[in-house]
């Protein structure tokens, strides 16, 4: 189908994944209680964030932070107040994550795209679970911020389907028509999928590489195991573990015969084979970006 609006990811999908865990790595190393303080806030913030609880639309509630802030306050008894929590987190974590992200580059390939895609009369829009700083400017497609959201304008983290449902709204655009584009199929796919999108997957060489914001999410746990476990990486004689860990080992674009396959065609996208059950939900997937592109100069060329 043509698909009128398409929603990206920006986090390990505009930029690679593999530069995403370069960035995180530094952060995790200098500050290991605060991202793993973090870590844990946003799981619990995940499991709580449908509730009516979480949700409960008072004033205070309709501020994300805010609702991040209480979920820590609970969690532990060294917050006093949801404002010393939230104090906390933006002096201790949301200062430094920005910092992290000032080294990428213009990422050239993804411009072309995206103004080619705009060219067309294609609708764009964005959507991160991390604040914006100056992403997009550094990226090159500060053009497109006004289209640009994050959970502090939704609300919710996904894979919340309203989180994705709230940008939907708000550009006007038709669920059924819409493509979304990530790098985590737990996260965007399933999300997506939840809202009534179409959704792929994108940088996909393997299970761990294709869900990046997880693989940086278990390498974040597995820094911080107990210090009393002495296969953990904060034991004395153990150091922290590379990211390279994480890479994948095998293929899902290898069949039996281990010869790799070649990228689908658009009628491949639609009907997925043997190699894409491991991602049932992702209605297309793509090794890198170059695949994004290849399908998208022909799924409009003739627009």
């Amino acid at each position: 189908m043509k698909y009128e609006t398409i929603i990206f990811d920006i986090d390990g999908t505009l930029y690679p994944p593999t530069l995403l865990k370069k960035y995180m790595t530094p952060l995790v190393v200098r500050h290991p209680f605060v991202c793993k303080t973090y870590s844990e806030l946003r799981h619990e913030v995940r499991s709580r964030q449908d509730s009516f609880e979480y949700s409960n639309n008072t004033p205070e509630s309709r501020d994300f932070y805010w609702r991040e802030a209480a979920v820590l306050k609970d969690m532990s008894s060294r917050f006093k107040s949801v404002e010393a929590a939230r104090a906390w987190l933006s002096d201790n974590y949301y200062s430094r994550l920005l910092k992290q992200f000032q080294e990428i580059g213009r990422q050239e390939d993804v411009v072309e795209t995206l103004r080619f895609l705009k060219g067309r009369g294609v609708r764009l829009a964005f959507l991160s679970d991390w604040p914006l700083g100056d992403k997009l400017q550094r990226i090159g497609i500060d053009e497109f911020s006004a289209v640009a959201f994050t959970s502090e304008d939704t609300l919710y983290l996904k894979p919340s389907p309203r989180s994705v449902e709230w940008v939907v709204r708000k550009i006007g655009a038709d669920p059924r028509s819409t493509l979304f584009i990530g790098d985590s199929y737990d996260k965007d796919v399933l999300g997506a999928c939840a809202a009534g999108l179409d959704a792929a997957l994108i940088h996909c060489r393997g299970a761990s590489l294709a869900d990046s914001a997880e693989a940086t999410e278990s390498w974040t746990q597995e820094c911080f195991k107990s210090e009393k476990d002495e296969n953990s990486p904060l034991y004395p004689s153990n150091k922290i573990p590379s990211s390279e860990q994480f890479e994948n080992t095998g293929s899902v674009y290898k069949e039996r015969d281990n010869k790799p396959n070649k990228i689908p065609n658009s009628v491949q996208y639609s009907n997925p084979p043997e190699v894409y059950r491991k991602y049932p939900k992702a209605k297309m997937i793509f090794p890198d970006w170059a695949g994004f592109d290849s399908w998208v100069k022909e799924a409009f060329a003739s627009l």
